[in-house]
């Protein structure tokens, strides 16, 4: 079967005014909160990490963190870096239906309305098995609201950096920053930068979904596929084929992972749990993570115009 190839221009400019983003990571048993500003990178809030299982923003303001202690589930929220009185979800919260019990851990969730900004946070979980299916109830946390079986509109996307609504096919040159260039052909890529260059033949393997993430520095991000018939050319399927997704810096810099935030600041590492945080071209802030979660930027809008 012919393979698509699938790819999209973002560029994430500085924009207008706007908040400060907050990021958030552990290191050595603590939950750290950061503010990125203009020339720094800020420690907010230092707690202990026990117990946590995940935690995510639902605005640029406002960190969730889900925690499991002693069997007992509780969420925290935590704003511009200040915590609130954690909240227990005691089982009578969730309102089970009648059946078998099921010990599903809840799990945050969160929603992103295109252009709107009304990010919400939901919790949701499994609480009975009935007639061998585990529905989902989900909660509210950022209002008190009864739990319902439904789940919310407009849930986040998981990709941080999700295809825009007017993705073309075919072989294509997304133009990045000021001098700047990605082109995508039917065997592979060059990336041209004022002082790099860097190319990629694919063979059996295909670029897609290509977008500049970052202007400053200058960041895109791809995926590799790798052709149906790859298998069929006597190469093991579940051997390492070079498939999967990829960031790379300055057309030359290939990195393992990439936070862009809104107001054009980036989080980037090559690896080891090292971050370095950048801004305008100037590295204002660096810290060591084990995880790291951020607020990605609200997707593009669709075109009216189509």
């Amino acid at each position: 079967m012919k393979a698509l190839l699938i790819v999209a221009g973002i560029l994430v400019g500085a924009g207008a005014a706007h908040a400060e983003p907050l990021i958030a990571y552990e290191h050595d048993g603590l939950l750290t909160v950061a503010k990125v500003g203009d020339d720094a990178l800020t420690t907010l809030l230092e707690e202990p990490n026990t117990g946590v299982l995940e935690y995510g923003f639902s605005n640029a303001r406002t960190l969730w963190v889900l925690r499991a202690q002693k069997g007992v589930f509780s969420v925290e929220k935590i704003v511009d870096g200040k915590a609130e009185k954690p909240r227990v979800l005691t089982p009578d919260v969730w309102k089970g239906l009648a059946g078998k019990p099921a010990s599903r851990v809840p799990r945050l969730m969160f929603t992103q309305p295109n252009g709107t900004g009304g990010n919400e946070a939901w919790i949701h979980r499994c609480i009975t098995v009935v007639n061998n299916r585990c529905p989902e109830r989900y909660l509210r946390l950022d209002l008190d609201e009864d739990v319902r079986d439904k789940a919310p509109p407009d849930v986040r996307y998981a990709d941080p950096y999700p295809l825009p609504p007017d993705a073309q096919d075919g072989p294509q040159k997304l133009k990045g920053p000021k001098g700047y260039m990605f082109a995508i052909s039917k065997n592979g890529f060059a990336c041209t930068a004022p002082k790099h260059s860097t190319t990629f033949k694919g063979g059996t393997r295909w670029i897609y979904s290509a977008s500049w993430v970052a202007p400053d520095p200058a960041i895109v991000h791809f995926y590799v596929g790798k052709y149906d018939s790859f298998a069929d050319a006597g190469v093991d399927a579940d051997a390492d084929t070079g498939a999967g997704e990829f960031f790379l810096e300055d057309c030359n810099t290939y990195l393992v992972d990439v936070k862009a935030l809104e107001g054009g600041a980036v989080a980037t590492t090559e690896g080891g749990g090292a971050w370095k945080v950048r801004k305008g071209g100037k590295q204002i802030g660096a810290f060591t993570a084990t995880h790291v979660e951020w607020l990605p930027p609200p997707p593009p809008p669709a075109d009216d115009k189509k």
